[in-house]
């Protein structure tokens, strides 16, 4: 069986217990995720039927994520418009493909 319908999407999952993450919003204290807010946005892809089919886009903390041209101060947040560009994606399809061959 060949499969031939596949969306996918990209996110971020930010930090747990385990890895600081310095939140701006909060005067740059250290913030951390619990497993269940971390895996929050993996479990809105894989199941929310409004989803079912779209692909192509970057969800971060259960939203699609904004883009910037920019990264903020502490490298997260958003997605860079080269990130979504559909000739980036064909390009590393391509690439992917050559190197699994």
């Amino acid at each position: 069986m060949r499969c031939t319908d596949i969306n996918t999407c990209s996110l971020t999952l930010h930090a747990f217990p385990s890895e600081k993450l310095r939140d701006p919003a909060s005067g740059g204290k250290i913030r951390f995720k619990t497993p269940e807010q971390g895996a929050a946005t993996s479990v809105l892809l894989a199941a929310s039927p409004p989803l079912e089919g779209v692909g192509g886009h970057y969800f971060e903390d259960c939203n699609e994520a904004e883009t910037v041209e920019r990264r903020p101060e502490l490298g997260y947040g958003g997605v860079a418009p080269y990130a979504l560009d559909p000739t980036n994606a064909e390009r590393l399809w391509a690439v992917s493909l050559e190197l699994i061959a």
